[in-house]
């Protein structure tokens, strides 16, 4: 099941360390998954994820320069968005980099 970042959940904001972070949660079948980041261009975040009596996280650094560079090359933040929930769907498991994952464009 696909859910997460691009899937299922709701997207809430929460305070950390005097930071407002997004926050999107699922719990199932025994498996707790909580992703919290820094929205727009700060970029960053972590997951983590409770399975089977083990914890495991990881953490990701990222984001998307600012729209009058977006500009110039004819794109928006929210067409950045829609095509990486687009790759999420598309590539699946492959995302969890296990195996090298190639995008086919």
């Amino acid at each position: 099941m696909l859910a997460g970042y691009g899937g299922k959940t709701k997207f809430v904001s929460v305070h950390r360390g005097g930071f407002e972070l997004k926050s999107s949660e699922f719990s199932e079948n025994g498996i707790e998954y909580i992703d919290q980041w820094l929205a727009k261009d700060a970029g960053g975040g972590q997951e983590l994820v409770r399975f089977d009596g083990e914890e495991f996280t990881r953490l990701y650094a990222g984001g998307i320069v600012k729209p009058e560079r977006l500009a110039k090359l004819g794109i928006t933040g929210k067409e950045i968005i829609e095509f990486l929930v687009k790759q999420i769907s598309l590539l699946g498991e492959k995302t969890r980099l296990f195996d090298d994952c190639h995008l086919d464009t």
